[in-house]
């Protein structure tokens, strides 16, 4: 991480923690205690979480929108797509968990809660807007989530080179089976690392959590590839 990526990053941390208010602060308390002492248990806690957490986002929006929106359903929000890592690096894993957490929070931010100083009046005859105003601490720590976002958008950006026209994105490819890794399928990405590059034991009443799927989910499962999108999109949702 760079220096000014990293002090930024220290900075959304201090303020989210000092607002408090986190719907997933909790999650968030748990990754921070994982990087004190491995516990598998909590690991696995952390995963059921998450989608969990993000499925709530949903479900929320999806309430929120129906008050003015009678059509809009689950599957025109875009928000992150969960897709854990290979178990092979506790390290990777942890930060991996910590920037979902966070990215489903700053979707909350933005899309259940207004700007309680925009710096832009309201067009005319816009529709009011009736979201409850974010806490000053909320937003200041929304703003310096969003600048973090943006610098690690910015990071994974490549410049074009001259006369290179635009490419036409390739769609998604789904995982393929590429053998075992550390002796843990490589098509099981939702298991917890393995610490020094030797699987955990597994026993009777810790199996393992099975891959992320949207099993009785309001929205419908989507392709998605080896590695996540750096920069999260929001709903259009008249923001300030």
């Amino acid at each position: 991480m760079e220096p000014q990526e990293d002090s930024v990053k220290d900075t959304a941390d201090m303020l989210y923690r000092r607002w408090g208010h986190g719907a997933l602060r909790h999650i968030v308390n748990s990754i921070a205690a994982l990087h004190d002492e491995w516990d598998e248990r909590i690991a696995h806690a952390v995963l059921d979480k998450l989608v969990d957490a993000r499925e709530t986002a949903i479900s929320d929006f999806v309430h929120l929108k129906k008050k003015y929106d009678k059509m809009f359903t689950a599957d025109k929000v875009i928000i992150f797509e969960l897709e854990f890592p290979d178990g092979s690096d506790i390290g990777e894993w942890l930060a991996y968990v910590k920037k979902a957490a966070m990215r489903i929070e700053q979707f909350r931010s933005h899309a259940l809660r207004r700007n309680p100083d925009p710096r832009k009046p309201r067009k005319p005859g816009a529709r009011i807007d009736e979201r409850d105003a974010r806490d000053p601490i909320e937003q200041e720590w929304l703003a310096a989530e969003d600048q973090l976002t943006k610098q690690r958008g910015k990071k994974h950006k490549h410049p074009k080179k001259e006369g290179e026209h635009e490419k036409k994105r390739k769609p998604r490819r789904k995982h393929t089976k590429k053998g075992p890794k550390h002796g843990i399928p490589a098509h099981d990405h939702s298991r917890p690392p393995v610490r020094d590059g030797k699987p955990m034991p597994v026993t009777p009443a810790n199996t393992g959590i099975a891959p992320f799927k949207r099993t009785d989910s309001r929205q419908p499962p989507r392709a998605v590839g080896s590695r996540l999108p750096a920069f999260p999109e929001f709903p259009r949702y008249g923001r300030n």
